[in-house]
């Protein structure tokens, strides 16, 4: 009998992805049926324990159906949806998701959630064993950082769970003085994200100032502190104007109290794979949690209300113009330091030409295109450029704000230059007298038809000697005398103006014009001060003020 024959038998290997689940690191792509899953950050396998002995909710287990049709923008799952439990047409669509990158943000958010699961258990529950997975905090970070962009707004729910990850990975493992490092981006949550109050508490715990940057953060995400329209339709520019505010109220910083609140941070998982599992706590030693106090939180509120009111005039007017920043009309609605750079350059040649000379003379058309915005503007956009000119110390005649008719583009006007602390005061009865003085003096000297160099300077000099006016209404007065030169008041109006005048002023207005016609017609005899000795103090008809002559 021959012997019986031997036979070898041996276990098919399984198919990729079957037995226990592998973490798909960051970046890899890996293949479930036909379809390509880019960027890893999944768990593929046939089991992946929970403390309850299930399947995680996360877990892609390959050897289940899937459909052959799928559409990820339309919800198949239940509240708490599991890659094992949902059906076949959901789990495709779930990959197809998965396979188009993460991105399309018109997914259900239900397909969000199941990979955010995930990242929820790397994170935590292996970050406490494997090393890998805390050096992997940082590239989940910017995941959550990304989904949120993209989802957040979609989800409140889960734009409060991924905002509560993504503080545990950043916070983990904290650094001291957070507060001097580069601010994060973050989305808008529910509450402060703890990077912020970690910041704060540790400045606070240090008695060191909160920086511009540090507070601009916190304003914007405590939900605390209202931030009303104008505040949000024109961000860029409140950014800027709270910064001024802060910076003019606190300087380098306001310093916080060290309250009693012990900052600290528990992660409440959205994934029922949790349960039966304890959490860690975050703890960060001493730092307070300065979200206990109110008073910083009003304090704040004052620098943010401010800012906002002088922003609701442009916020109101782009609202209806989409391109108020590059329009003449919008830009007068915004202090300068928030027009547009090459606007403010123009400003700056402005200030050159006018700081260069005692004053110099353009057309007002000429003013509008050296800020590159030509066009006509009506009374009260000129008056406001006329302040926008004077908050940048350059003064404009004629005065508008005094009540001179406003120029029209090719009008002449003056500009001179001024300090911040010499801007005239043109209601004083002297700076009147003065003003209305060299205006009967220009139309002397313009008598014979022609107002030239000498007899400008003659009347200039005689300005110059009012000891009694200020430097800026000097100023003011000499850039006056420029523009008469060009655009003489009428007799008409210098008679209007002299008739409710005391007698007695009108008598030493008229000896001042005496001399003038003199001076400018005969071989000069003057003093070594080379002006002629005459203070106009004022007067009127009603005897409380006079000008004399001595």
């Amino acid at each position: 009998m021959s012997p019986p024959s031997t036979f070898t038998f041996r276990v098919p290997q399984a198919p990729s992805g079957f037995g226990p689940a592998k973490w798909v690191p960051p970046g890899e792509t890996t293949t479930i049926g036909s379809l390509s899953l880019p960027g890893g950050m999944i768990y593929v396998g046939t089991s992946l324990s929970t403390p309850y002995g299930n399947n995680d909710r996360c877990l892609i287990n390959p050897s289940l159906t899937v459909g052959a049709y799928g559409n990820y923008t339309v919800n198949h799952m239940g509240y708490w949806p599991s890659f094992s439990e949902i059906d076949t047409t959901a789990r495709r669509s779930y990959l197809e998701w998965l396979a188009n990158g993460r991105s399309d943000p018109r997914a259900d958010i239900g397909y969000v959630f199941l990979f955010f699961y995930g990242l929820e258990r790397r994170a935590i529950i292996d970050a406490e064993t494997y090393d890998t997975a805390r050096e992997e905090w940082p590239i989940i970070a910017e995941e959550l950082r990304r989904l949120l962009l993209i989802y957040g707004e979609k989800s409140g729910s889960f734009r409060r769970y991924a905002g509560s990850l993504l503080d545990w990975v950043t916070l983990a493992l904290y650094p001291t003085q957070t507060y001097l490092l580069p601010i994060p981006q973050f989305p808008q949550t529910y509450e402060l994200p703890t990077y912020i109050r970690l910041a704060l508490g540790q400045a606070a715990l240090d008695s060191a100032p909160i920086a511009s940057d540090l507070a601009l953060a916190w304003i914007a995400h405590d939900p605390s502190i209202s931030l009303r329209t104008p505040a949000r339709r024109c961000s860029a520019q409140f950014e800027k104007l709270f910064v001024r505010e802060y910076i003019a109220v606190y300087g380098e910083g306001m310093v916080l109290p060290r309250n009693r609140t012990k900052l600290k941070l528990v992660h409440r998982p959205a994934s029922s794979g949790f349960r039966g599992y304890t959490l860690p706590t975050l703890t960060f030693g001493e730092t307070p949690d300065v979200t206990a106090l109110t008073a910083p939180i009003k304090k704040l509120q004052v620098i943010v209300d401010a800012a906002t009111q002088e922003l609701e005039a442009f916020s109101r007017y782009s609202l209806k113009n989409p391109d108020a920043l590059n329009s003449l009309e919008g830009m007068l609605l915004l202090p300068t330091t928030l027009w547009p750079e090459d606007a403010q350059k123009g400003l700056g040649t402005l200030k050159s030409r006018a700081t260069d000379a005692d004053a110099v003379s353009m057309t007002f058309g000429e003013v509008l295109e050296g800020l590159g915005r030509p066009g006509e503007l009506n009374k009260n956009r000129i008056v406001a450029l006329v302040h926008a000119l004077e908050s940048q110390q350059i003064g404009l005649e004629p005065d508008v704000l005094a009540g001179a008719r406003v120029p029209k583009q090719a009008d002449t006007v003056v500009l001179f230059s001024t300090t911040g602390s010499d801007v005239a005061d043109r209601t004083t009865a002297s700076y009147q007298a003065a003003l209305l003085t060299i205006q009967v003096a220009a139309a002397v000297a313009a008598a014979d038809g022609e107002f030239g160099v000498e007899e400008q300077g003659h009347i200039a000099a005689q300005v110059r000697s009012w000891s009694h006016l200020s430097a800026g209404q000097v100023r003011r007065l000499i850039a006056q005398v420029t523009l008469l030169t060009q655009a003489p008041v009428s007799l008409a109006s210098l008679k209007k103006r002299l008739a409710p005048l005391a007698q007695s002023a009108k008598e030493s207005i008229a000896g001042f014009m005496a001399t003038v016609a003199q001076l400018l017609c005969t071989p000069v005899r003057r003093g070594t001060s080379g002006s002629v000795d005459f203070v106009p103090t004022g007067g009127s008809s009603d005897g409380n003020t006079s000008t004399e002559g001595r």
